[in-house]
């Protein structure tokens, strides 16, 4: 303890913690050692190193540190009790250094900053004057509070750094331009979702431990707890707990007077004297405007004047194309329709073509006859389900022609050979039908029309008139009467369901015929039905006699007896009975009657012999709906009784439909159910699963809903058309019939389950195309970033972006040019395959498609260019000899390699190339190659044997480019056959031992000759690179060959140059 007398100390005791060492009444000079900040660590805290420098690791821009950083060596007191106990005298203490004026070596941050800050901008921030400076207390601790510091981090970032403009220009907008209140405050998004969550919901349970701290904070703020200050009291604990502060005189830092100095700096010196501003562009007093300084601003903000806020979204790719989306997407919907429609409009036209066409030569063959032609549009009736639209052509010579819209004949009614004929008119009951016309003629059909009025069919029966008269034909006109309407035999027969020779229908029809005329009219037919429905027993058995009385002698004999039996049975269509079962049993019913002595039966004797049946003859009758009936009450056999017709409740005959139709298809309606079961489930499991399930995947993420509805389509379409092809498996069908499965699957539908699977199959083809249309907006409306799928590019700019060397070029005849570049380390690739290639001595960007004809195993590239265009004609120029400039060398780049459709000739034993003029190209890679691979055992594991190798020109100047390639392959080729003419066993033509053939050669022959020659393989590939009627006729000879189905059957593959 010590005490303080004046500016006497006197000793009493020593305390290590504050130093004071000074003893025995005597004057003397009081300094402070640092201990808990400033140069040294944190004493309270000494594990904490360097960490404990308090003042620049917790005070939010009390310094920065310079670039690159440094540190001070602080020297420790020698003999100091805790960090030089062993009085050593060379401890030292790192300090990290602020940064600092290379130039003069000051440092710009510390004094003048902390007075700008502390002095200057926190009262005009705060609207509150500062307490001025009583001195350092080292009792109050310098650090800050958790919220004070997250607000600090929070009000930074609200702020917008300007770095496209120059910093004097901030400075002066700066300090001309009003604040708005909205600067003192943070925004909800930094307050709330910055950093960690709010105070309340770290330490919820605060308030209800301590409920006093509450209630304080409550009178404080009068209950307005929303607008709490973070900042009291901050800014004065740092400057009065900072050992450093510039203006403690008792750290010995700075004078008085050079503490008067640094209160007098303002921003607006540091601003004027560090930039370009001059004195009098903007006014002293930076952080506040006035009336009258410099540069005002021309009138204050506010929210009428700004602009409306935007929601935060992505640039959308999509913007301004929405309508041509949706014109491409109707357009691509009407093709299938605009394609029918054309096609309509083709057939029509053809039609029409071939009418006018008929009809000229039907106009000259009727002015040659010298006879008028009326035609005539209407129906025909066919029958009760059945009409068609024909044309009607009276004459010239006297006949009736019926024909159909395209000018074909259906039917004629020849008029020659009758003088009169009858046409008989509908009469209508009803306005909505149309009026009939029958035409009846001797031995012809009766012909039907429809007219479609009343005034057609006068018109129509006026020409006809007219017509019948100039050919001296008499018109028998009359109105259709229902009485005198006949049936024929056949007709008769027809309208049984039975045959015209039937055994019953002559019987029958006899009966009916009473007056033997041939024909049944109504009359008579309605008297029979009369009968059979209102007559006695004894008329209808009278009836039966009569039908088996053949010879009408009165009497039936067994004979007769025995041939009604056997219609009967044929009627039944059951098995025929044997003769001796037809005379067991008719003699076994003349015993029962007690006529077994007779051979024949009179009317009574079949009365008798019918008594026992006599209550089934009473009941024998028609059922005439809709009108009175009469029949005897079977119970009772005596009595007659009156019965009505009465119509059932529309919904009980529904309902009888109903039940009716799912009983007799009741397997088909269980497995189409089980159809859409599947089918639906499908859809539902891979909608739900792209949906819910993988929504956090970038997938689901780009495409939304779209991609659920297309998985989910997808799924329904493979199982509906692998059941397409399942239903019209027709020998699979077939066999599964011979087994008892058909009983349980009704394999007879399939083709109607094959039309609904169809259909279904449809509806879940377009609800697909929809999806992908959403799918398609939704990737257009995507971020570059956010394409992933470049696997093309990210591939092609491999090889795209290397400038290889020219190794050399060659003129060739026939405008050839022969380029050989370098070839990159890591490039693979296959004879027969090709690249993109581009010059740089023209436009980079210009590629051009050419196949490599250099080999895999050499090490460069080559290719054989023929100029044809203007961008191979300014190549093969630019590398002419005459123009060619050795030094300025461009450079060639490529994209690929890429696959072409004969790079697969050495998975075939035996091969047959046919290159067509330029698309010989590819054939010399691979003759290259596979000489090189069979000569050095390369490829000993490869299948191909044997080539069979042909070149079609149109002359053979077209060889000379060529030569040496081939001269090459057949010095190399030791393995194939040579072919030696008869004098110099080379061509006069080329100089090869390959025969030369004049004329097109005969495909189909050729490879039937191969077929033959090499019957040991199964297959053969054939490969044709050339113009595309080239590649068409290889790919007919291959067809034609393989219709024979023998082995071994040809492959072919092609690629179409030009």
């Amino acid at each position: 303890a010590a005490q303080n007398s004046g500016d006497i100390y006197i000793e009493v005791s020593y305390d290590s913690n504050w130093g004071i060492l000074r003893a025995s009444s005597r004057l003397e000079v009081y300094y402070e050692k640092q201990r808990y900040d400033g140069w040294f660590n944190n004493r309270a805290y000494p594990e904490w190193g360097s960490a404990g420098q308090v003042v620049t690791g917790e005070i939010v821009m009390a310094s920065e540190s310079g670039c690159p950083i440094e540190q001070h060596r602080i020297p420790v007191d020698k003999c100091d009790h805790m960090y030089d106990p062993d009085c050593d005298g060379v401890k030292y203490m790192p300090f990290h250094r602020a940064a600092y004026d290379r130039a003069t070596g000051q440092s710009p941050n510390s004094p003048r900053e902390q007075n700008i800050i502390l002095y200057e901008y926190v009262p005009s921030f705060l609207g509150t004057p500062v307490p001025p400076y009583q001195g350092y207390r080292a009792e109050m601790a310098p650090g800050i509070t958790h919220a004070f510091a997250v607000a600090a981090f929070r009000f930074g970032h609200t702020l917008d750094v300007m770095s496209q403009v120059p910093i004097e220009e901030v400075l002066m907008g700066m300090v001309s331009q009003l604040s708005e209140r909205e600067d003192a405050l943070l925004c909800s998004d930094v307050r709330d979702n910055l950093f960690v969550k709010t105070f309340n919901e770290i330490n919820p349970r605060l308030f209800e431990e301590n409920p006093d701290l509450l209630q304080k904070l409550v009178q404080v703020y009068e209950g307005k707890l929303d607008n709490i200050d973070v900042y009291i009291d901050q800014f004065t604990r740092i400057r009065d707990g900072d050992r450093f502060w510039f203006e403690n005189e008792a750290n010995s830092i700075f004078t008085r007077e050079e503490i008067a100095e640094l209160r007098r700096i303002t921003l607006w010196d540091v601003i004027v004297n560090s930039t370009a501003i001059g004195p009098g562009d903007i006014q002293r007093d930076v952080l506040h405007w006035r009336e009258g300084d410099p540069c005002p601003q021309p009138y204050q903000l506010n929210a009428t004047k700004l602009p409306p806020c935007k929601y935060l979204k992505g640039y959308d790719y999509f913007e301004g194309n929405e309508f041509a989306y949706i014109y491409t997407c109707l357009i691509l919907v009407f093709v299938p329709i605009l394609c029918a429609g054309a096609g309509y409009g083709v057939v029509k036209l053809q039609n029409s073509r071939r009418r006018k066409l008929k009809l000229q030569q039907e106009n000259l063959k009727n002015a040659q006859c010298k006879g008028s032609v009326d035609k005539m549009v209407c129906r025909e009736w066919v029958h009760a389900s059945h009409k068609r639209l024909v044309k009607l052509r009276l004459g010239p010579e006297p006949a009736l022609h019926v024909t159909d819209r395209k000018g074909d004949k259906l039917r004629t009614v020849p008029l020659e050979h009758t003088d009169q004929f009858t046409v008989i008119e509908s009469q209508e009951t009803r306005s909505n039908k149309r009026p009939l016309v029958l035409i009846r003629v001797p031995r012809e059909h009766d012909l039907v029309l429809e007219m479609d009025s009343v005034a057609s069919r006068r018109k129509f029966l006026l020409k006809l008139d007219t017509f019948l008269a100039q050919h001296k034909k008499a018109l028998n006109l009359t109105q259709s009467i229902v009485m005198r309407t006949s049936l024929s035999k056949s007709e008769f027969a027809s309208a049984l369901g039975m045959k015209s020779d039937a055994v019953f229908v002559k019987k029958m029809f006899n009966i009916v015929d009473k007056d033997g005329d041939g024909r049944i009219s109504f009359q008579e037919f309605l008297d029979t039905v009369v009968l059979f429905s209102r007559g006695a027993t004894d008329d209808k058995l009278r009836i039966i006699f009569d039908m088996c009385d053949n010879d009408r002698n009165g009497v039936i004999d067994k004979e007769e007896l025995s041939e009604m039996l056997r219609s009967l049975v044929e009627i039944a269509r059951t098995t025929s009975l044997r003769d001796e079962h037809v005379t067991e049993l008719i003699d076994g019913m003349f015993s029962d009657a007690g006529l077994q002595l007779k051979d024949h039966l009179t009317y009574s004797d079949f009365k008798l012999m019918m008594k026992e049946y006599k209550g089934e003859f009473v009941a024998i009758g028609l059922d005439c709906k809709g009108a009175k009936q009469n029949f005897l009450d079977t119970s009772t056999n005596v009595a007659r009784m009156t019965s009505f017709h009465i119509e059932p409740h529309w919904f009980i005959l529904k309902w009888d439909y109903l039940t009716t139709f799912l009983e007799e298809n009741r397997q088909n309606i269980f497995y189409l159910f089980i159809f859409y079961v599947v089918t639906i489930g499908l859809f539902v499991e891979r909608f739900a699963h792209y949906s819910f399930m993988s929504e956090h995947l970038d997938l689901r993420h780009i495409m939304g809903v779209g991609i659920a509805i297309t998985r989910g389509s997808a799924a329904s379409l493979s199982f509906c058309y692998s059941l397409l092809l399942l239903t019209m498996s027709r020998n699979l069908l077939t066999k599964l019939k011979e087994f008892s499965i058909q009983q349980y699957i009704p394999l007879d539908s399939s083709i109607q389950f094959h039309k609904i699977v169809a259909c279904t199959a449809l509806f879940f083809s377009l609800l697909h195309t929809a999806g992908h249309m959403v799918n398609f907006y939704h990737v257009s409306t995507q971020p570059i970033e956010n394409l992933k799928c470049l696997t093309k590019e990210v591939v092609s700019l491999r090889t795209e972006y290397l400038a290889l060397d020219v190794l050399e070029t060659e003129m060739l005849p026939s405008d050839v040019i022969k380029i050989k570049f370098y070839r990159p380390p890591n490039l693979k690739y296959l004879s027969g395959q090709w690249v993109r290639l581009s010059c740089t001595a023209f436009k980079k960007e210009e590629y051009h498609s050419f196949t490599l004809t250099s080999a895999p195993h050499e090490n460069f590239l080559s290719c054989h260019i023929k100029a044809q265009g203007p961008w191979t004609w300014k190549l093969r120029n630019y590398f002419d000899p005459c123009n060619y400039n050795p030094d300025n060398r461009p450079k060639i780049r490529i994209q690929g390699p890429f696959g072409g459709g004969n790079q697969d000739w050495y998975k075939f034993e035996v091969a047959v190339m046919v290159g067509g003029g330029i698309g010989v190209t590819p054939y010399a890679s691979i003759l290259n190659d596979l000489v090189f691979g069979t000569s050095t055992n390369r490829y000993s594991g490869v299948a191909c044997k044997k080539v069979y190798f042909l070149w079609i020109c149109p002359s053979h100047k077209h060889f000379e480019w060529f030569i040496d390639v081939l001269r090459d392959v057949e010095r190399k080729d030791y393995i194939c056959e040579n072919h030696f003419q008869r004098l110099s066993r080379t061509s006069m033509f080329t100089g090869l031992k390959a025969v030369n053939h004049f004329g097109r050669p005969d495909m189909s022959s050729f490879l039937k000759f191969v077929q033959k020659k090499h019957s040991y393989v199964s297959k053969i590939g054939v490969f044709s690179c050339g113009p595309r009627p080239l590649t068409k006729s290889i790919m007919s000879a291959c067809e034609q060959v393989n219709r024979t189905r023998r082995l071994p059957y040809f492959i072919h593959h092609f690629e179409n140059f030009g």
